[in-house]
């Protein structure tokens, strides 16, 4: 008998090329066997299955606990409408769900769906272990910590937080269920040597999530532990890594000699391999991203979000325009290829501030090396995310429209409301090309990584 059935939903417009091992349900998955559960995983995005695949597959399994990832706020109303197809289709299983928008989207989720039985909010290990303790033993768990619950018949909504989890290595290695899938299509392997940020932007609601349990918003792995995964993953053949960490480096000199080390421990290991991380641009330093590239550092995405110092605050990005052009530079000088993280255009956008920004950026492109193959859009709009300080200033400001399913704003400056309009519609008419042009790009670009080693 099947004790868990994990599934991580699919966002049909994720190129091929970008769907990479899901380490949510992996987590989950390794936390519940250890303690005796029996788990399968579908990893509905990496297998590609569409809606009705994905229904079949979870109608056709006898597990006592179903538990939906909704890993991206699009994903809110395919997730509803799942849970509505299982129910009609017979499914008695506990349904739950879980991940960021979820966590602060519980008390709407709730109402709405009246085939969702609980949402697991914050980090789920010991949450989802003691759900599946009790519903297996056939015990109450309406009053579980980190559960999200119906309370009383009058629509109310109960949760009872429960602590982060602060020690990561006391956590079981992820399954690797996928693990085969991964190395058939020849793609990066993913590992988590750390779990959130210590950035407080106000687009982003990475902080926000791993505070929810009370904890420090970054917490990492040892440099042992991760040397561990690799070295087990490199045994099988894995020579090729994404680091998924939100922030890879970490706050301060902690962050940056845990980074030495886990660079440092690859060295001495002999162990040739390649891989990607993340970090904000004031965690780039010259002297330790140039040992990063030597123990196998081949791409950054780097957090710039604006080169207007105005926007800059408006974000609470804590850097300067300065600050960003040099981090820039850092990885340009040392050939390490860069993915510029940015928004160029917020609610509050002025036509002004756009004009600065966009003459900036192009200076930037002309100037700093890796800039011009950095950039991925160069009118990208902030996405406005469930607990985000965005989200709660669009609010008050009653500029916030749509629901939980997806939220939309009006651009209080008419020109630059026009201008995303604009692009917005030729995109729509484009699309279909440009996705097949960005397939091929994305797939060369890793095939050019693989190669440098």
């Amino acid at each position: 008998m099947l004790d868990v059935l994990l599934v991580k939903l699919n966002y049909e417009p994720v190129l091929s090329a970008e769907r990479e091992f899901d380490l949510g349900t992996a987590y989950l998955a390794a936390a519940l066997r250890r303690q005796g559960f029996t788990v399968e995983i579908i990893d509905a995005s990496l297998e590609e299955l569409s809606f009705s695949q994905t229904a079949a597959r979870i109608v056709n399994s006898p597990a006592k606990i179903i538990g939906l990832s909704i890993w991206l706020h699009r994903l809110v109303a395919y997730g509803e409408r799942l849970i509505a197809q299982l129910r009609r289709a017979g499914v008695t299983s506990h349904i739950t769900v879980g991940s960021h928008s979820p966590t602060f989207l519980y008390a709407e989720l709730l109402r709405a769906n009246g085939g969702l039985d609980s949402v697991v909010c914050g980090e789920g290990e010991w949450t989802l272990l003691e759900l599946t303790e009790r519903v297996c033993q056939g015990a109450p768990w309406t009053d579980i910590a980190g559960l999200a619950v119906r309370s009383g018949e009058d629509g109310g909504v109960r949760l009872q937080v429960r602590p982060a989890v602060c020690e990561l290595d006391e956590l079981p290695p992820p399954a690797l269920d996928y693990l085969p899938h991964i190395k058939k299509r020849g793609q990066f392997m993913s590992i988590l040597t750390s779990r959130g940020c210590y950035g407080k932007c106000t687009f982003c609601s990475t902080n926000p999530f791993y505070r929810t349990g009370g904890g420090k918003p970054w917490r990492a792995h040892s440099p042992e532990r991760v040397l561990s995964e690799i070295q087990a993953l490199h045994a099988q053949g894995i020579r090729h890594f994404g680091w998924r960490d939100d922030n890879f480096i970490g706050p301060g000199r902690t962050g940056k000699e845990r980074a030495r080390r886990i660079a440092e421990l690859i060295l001495a290991a002999q162990l040739k391999i390649s891989f990607y991380i993340a970090c904000r641009v004031d965690d780039v330093d010259r002297e330790l991203f140039a040992l990063l590239k030597a123990a196998g550092l081949r791409q950054v995405f780097l957090g710039v979000e604006s080169l207007s110092a105005r926007r800059l605050a408006a974000f609470n990005k804590l850097v300067t325009v300065e600050e960003n052009i040099a981090a820039m530079q850092v990885l340009g000088g040392l050939e390490i290829p860069y993915t510029l993280g940015y928004i160029m255009l917020s609610p509050d956008t002025t036509w002004a501030e756009y004009r600065e920004s966009s003459t900036r950026l192009a200076e930037a492109q002309r100037i700093v090396p890796g800039a011009e193959r950095g950039l991925q859009d160069a009118f990208s709009a902030v996405e406005v995310l469930p607990g985000t300080a965005i989200a709660e200033e669009l609010r008050n400001a009653k500029l916030l429209r749509g629901d939980h399913r997806g939220y939309t704003y009006i651009f209080l400056d008419v020109r630059v409301r026009l201008l995303h309009n604009a692009i917005t519609m030729l995109r729509t008419l484009t699309r279909p090309l440009a996705r097949v042009l960005a397939e091929a790009v994305r797939k060369e670009a890793r095939r050019e990584m693989r190669e440098t080693k």
